[in-house]
């Protein structure tokens, strides 16, 4: 079991003194029960959290926000086939139940050295206290949903490993910011695509690692490139 706590106070003079202030807190609990039958590992696990904030647009002291979920996952392991599937369940206090799911599997092609993968699932983000109360936020924000799939070539050789991964995702009322009225809102529709590469070299205890993103954001509607998402990086 682990928890956490984190707070933030932030102002904002450009608009008179506007401010927001918040506290968040999270506890979770994970379960595993390994060579289940033999080939699977079993896990699961649960979070609980509330986020509390004050700000000059809440006219009614305080709001919170409480949110939770629980999941399943079994991991399957069969010679050089390896394969994973996974569910869950997340609760929020101002939003609908929201189901999601993964399915990922991978096979060696040489033992412990070189593997093709490939894995998709969904995602479920709920706006955060600040993205809705702050003098940034929208009370009409709705939680973000995703689809997303990656197509991957791992390479290990020795103490260094290489990896290429191409990826796409779908995106249903993505929260992105609007720098004309300096809000949040809801993009209906957005699309990301494209490929990565990483290699990292381990040497005792420490590691290296570097990873360049060719990316693709957009808006399938007009087919506009989305603000604030670089086409190259490099990290």
């Amino acid at each position: 079991m682990g928890g956490s706590f984190n707070a933030h106070d932030r102002e904002d003079n450009t608009n008179g003194s506007d401010f927001f202030k918040a506290e968040r807190w999270k506890v979770e609990s994970l379960l595993r029960q390994p060579n289940l039958l033999g080939t699977h590992s079993l896990s699961l696990g649960g979070e609980y959290g509330e986020e509390t904030g004050r700000s000059s647009q809440i006219s009614a002291g305080k709001r919170s926000f409480r949110q939770g979920g629980i999941f399943l996952q079994d991991q399957l392991g069969w010679g050089a086939f390896q394969a994973v599937a996974g569910a869950r369940v997340d609760f929020h206090s101002e939003h609908e139940n929201a189901q999601t799911f993964r399915l990922g599997m991978g096979y060696w092609l040489q033992p412990e050295r070189l593997r093709i993968k490939y894995s998709i699932g969904t995602g479920f983000k709920a706006p955060s206290l600040y993205q809705t109360y702050s003098v940034y936020g929208s009370r009409n924000l709705r939680p973000e949903r995703s689809l997303g799939s990656d197509l991957g070539l791992e390479l290990k050789e020795g103490d260094w490993s290489t990896e290429l991964t191409f990826f796409a995702n779908r995106f249903r009322d993505l929260i992105d910011f609007n720098l004309q009225s300096n809000r949040y809102f809801n993009q209906g529709r957005a699309e990301t695509y494209g490929v990565e590469w990483g290699t990292e070299y381990r040497f005792g205890r420490l590691r290296v690692s570097n990873a360049f993103t060719m990316l693709r954001a957009v808006n399938p509607e007009n087919g506009q490139q989305l603000l604030r998402r670089p086409r190259l990086s490099n990290n």
